[in-house]
C-alpha cells in the first residue's frame, strides 16, 4: 500500500472520529428541558391505563404552610406553558409563592386523542355514550386516590391551595370534578369547556347542577371558579370571515356550537350557588386553540394571587323531620344495602298513604344521596331501580 493511500485513510478515520461527538452533542442540544422538571410513567390500578406524569419542582424552599399545587390535564400540550407562565407570575410581584405543577398526560406512542376522549368525558343518565367515551369518573378517582397521595407524600403542600385546570374536554372534566367532589380542590380553572357534550346535558338535566349544593353544605367546602372562553369559539355567523385585526378563524370543530353562550350561562348558575366564587372571561380575538395561553395566564393569577377573593361557606338549607315510619338512610347506608333491600325500601315508601310525608321523605333522601354520590353512582342505582321495577311490574311515579 502506498504512503499516499495510507495518509488518505488516516485522514478519513480522523474525520469520522472528530465528527462523532459533534453529532452526539448536536443531538443532545436539540432537546430543550425546562429546569427543575421531570416526567415518569404511572400505571393506574383504577383505570388500567398508563399515564405520563409531568412535575415541576419549585426553585425556592417550601414556605410556611406548604407549596400551592396545580394539577392539569392534557399535560403533553400544556405543561410547559403552565410552568413557565407560573414562574413568570411569581417573579413579577411580592408575596407570590411558586407552585408545584403536576401534569397528567400520556406516554409516547399513545393515541392521545382517543385516550383523552375517554378519560375526560362523562357518562349520561338518559342515553348511552358513544364507544370510547365516558371514563371521567375513573380518571377522577385515579387523580384523587392514586396520584394526589403520591404527590402529597413527596412535597410539603398547602392543602388550602390546590387547583385543577382543564381545557375543552378537560374543561368539561374540571367542571365535572367540581360538581362531584367540590372539596377535592379549592380552585377550578375551566377553559373552553365542552358543555355541548351529550346535547348540552348539563343544562338539559336540571338535577345535574343541583347535586353540587348539598355537597358544599355538608362538607363546608368552598370553591373559586374561573371560566374562560375565546370570543371566536362561537362565530356570530358560521361562514363569517375572521376579524381583520386577528386573522384567526373559528376552528371548524366548534362552528355551530354555542361555546360562549354556554359558558356565560354556566358562570351565571355558579355565581348564584352559595359556597362558590365564580368569574368569567371572554377573550376577544381568540379561538378554541389560540385561547389556551391567555386562559392559563389569567388562571394562574386567579389561583395564586395572595389577595384572592374567598367565598363564604354555604349555609345548610336541608330540613330534617323525625316523624317517618322508617329512618332516612345516608348514602353510605343505602349503597351498602343489597338490591333486594333497596327494592323493599322503595316499595314500603310507595305504599305510604300520607303523600305530603312521602314527598318530604323523598326530598331528604335525595339530599342525602346528592351530598355524597358521584354521577356514576346515581346512574348505577337508577339503572338497578328501572330493572327491578320492570322485573316486578311496578311503575313508580315519584323520584325515589
Amino acid at each position: 500500500m502506498s504512503l499516499t493511500v495510507i495518509k488518505k485513510l488516516a485522514f478519513f478515520v480522523f474525520i469520522c472520529l472528530a465528527l462523532t461527538p459533534v453529532k452526539a452533542e448536536i443531538a443532545l442540544a436539540s432537546q430543550s428541558v425546562i429546569p427543575n422538571t421531570e416526567t415518569y410513567p404511572l400505571t393506574s390500578k383504577i383505570t388500567g391505563r398508563t399515564y405520563q406524569i409531568f412535575i415541576s419542582t419549585p426553585l425556592q424552599p417550601a414556605p410556611v404552610g406548604g407549596y400551592p399545587v396545580i394539577y392539569l390535564t392534557d399535560a403533553n400540550a400544556y405543561f410547559g406553558t403552565m410552568v413557565e407562565t407560573m414562574r413568570h407570575f411569581v417573579r413579577g410581584g411580592k408575596d407570590r409563592t411558586e407552585a408545584v405543577v403536576v401534569g397528567i398526560g400520556y406516554p409516547e406512542g399513545t393515541n392521545i386523542g382517543k385516550a383523552r376522549s375517554f378519560d375526560l368525558t362523562i357518562q349520561l343518565a338518559d342515553s348511552p355514550v358513544p364507544e370510547g367515551f365516558g371514563g371521567a369518573s375513573g380518571f377522577l378517582h385515579f387523580i384523587l386516590d392514586e396520584l394526589k397521595p403520591q404527590i402529597e407524600d413527596r412535597f410539603t403542600l398547602n392543602k388550602q391551595s390546590q387547583t385543577l385546570f382543564g381545557h375543552s374536554f378537560g374543561g368539561l372534566f374540571t367542571l365535572n370534578a367540581l360538581i362531584n367532589q367540590p372539596d377535592a380542590f379549592q380552585t377550578y380553572l375551566i377553559a373552553s369547556p365542552s358543555i355541548w357534550w351529550g346535547d348540552r346535558f348539563m343544562f338539559r338535566n336540571k338535577n345535574f347542577l343541583s347535586r353540587l349544593s348539598p355537597k358544599l353544605e355538608t362538607t363546608g367546602a368552598t370553591a373559586r371558579v374561573l371560566l374562560t372562553v375565546g370570543a371566536l369559539e362561537q362565530p356570530k355567523e358560521p361562514e363569517a370571515a375572521p376579524p381583520a385585526s386577528t386573522g384567526r378563524p373559528a376552528l371548524p370543530g366548534v362552528i355551530g356550537r354555542t361555546q360562549v353562550d354556554d359558558l356565560v350561562k354556566m358562570a351565571g348558575m355558579l355565581k348564584e350557588t352559595p359556597g362558590i366564587y365564580a368569574e368569567k372571561i371572554i377573550f376577544e380575538g381568540e379561538n378554541h386553540g389560540s385561547v389556551v395561553p391567555a386562559a392559563i395566564s389569567r388562571g394562574i393569577t386567579f389561583a395564586l394571587s395572595p389577595d384572592a377573593t374567598q367565598p363564604e361557606p354555604a349555609p345548610v338549607t336541608a330540613k330534617r323531620y323525625n316523624d317517618y315510619p322508617m329512618p332516612v338512610p345516608t348514602a353510605e347506608e343505602y349503597v351498602a344495602m343489597t338490591p333486594n333491600e333497596r327494592f323493599t325500601h322503595r316499595t314500603a315508601l310507595r305504599s305510604w298513604a300520607d303523600k305530603d310525608m312521602q314527598a318530604r321523605y323523598v326530598n331528604e333522601f335525595k339530599y342525602n344521596m346528592d351530598a355524597a354520590l358521584w354521577f356514576d353512582d346515581h346512574y348505577a342505582l337508577h339503572a338497578e331501580k328501572v330493572t327491578m321495577d320492570n322485573e316486578n311490574g311496578s311503575t313508580p311515579k315519584e323520584a325515589h
